[in-house]
């Protein structure tokens, strides 16, 4: 009985652990006086930032989280910020995240401090670079594929390349099967 929860235990602190070995935490601090104080990130393509909460220290909401995604601009106010977000927003990359002390909608300068707390986890798997294979159809034969110069494809096995003396570039194919 002892060994199969310490089985059990085991079990759950890998799973705890390979958790937060995947998922970080970022916070941006902004500190001191002026109207142009900010503090940025960049979330790759295959990143997903969570936004855990914020707090301005004089709780006189003069700063703002600028988000941009595919060239387009929007603001998350501080009265979204000063708590720990019980609906936390959620951003997928690629993405900037900018902590900003002037509140564009007040035109404020600040003598605050402020920071806010991102969970930069990453997405379990890229959509656009998946293979599926529908079930109940003919199949598909898979390989792997190899080329110097993006033009001129050969089979590869899989496995370690290392100590190459000119770039490899890798693809899968899928080809349907009747």
């Amino acid at each position: 009985m002892k060994t199969t929860l310490c089985k059990i235990l085991a079990v759950l602190a890998l799973l705890t652990l390979a958790h937060n070995t995947q998922a970080r935490f970022v916070t941006l601090v902004i500190s001191g006086f002026g109207s142009t104080l900010t503090n940025s990130i960049s979330i790759g393509t295959n990143e997903v930032a969570v936004l855990r909460g914020g707090l301005d220290s004089l709780f006189v909401s003069d700063y703002y989280v600028q988000v941009i995604v595919s060239g387009k601009k929007f603001i998350l106010g501080s009265d979204l910020l000063n708590f720990q977000t019980t609906k936390p927003v959620t951003v997928a990359g690629p993405a900037t995240l900018t902590l900003t002390t002037l509140n564009p909608l007040a035109g404020r300068s600040s003598t605050s401090s402020a920071f806010v707390t991102f969970e930069i986890v990453p997405e379990s798997f890229p959509p656009d670079k998946t293979v599926v294979v529908p079930a109940g159809t003919g199949g598909a034969n898979i390989a792997l594929e190899s080329s110097a110069d993006l033009i001129h494809w050969t089979n590869a096995a899989p496995g370690a390349y290392t100590n190459l003396q000119t770039h490899l570039f890798f693809r899968i194919r899928a080809d349907r099967l009747p």
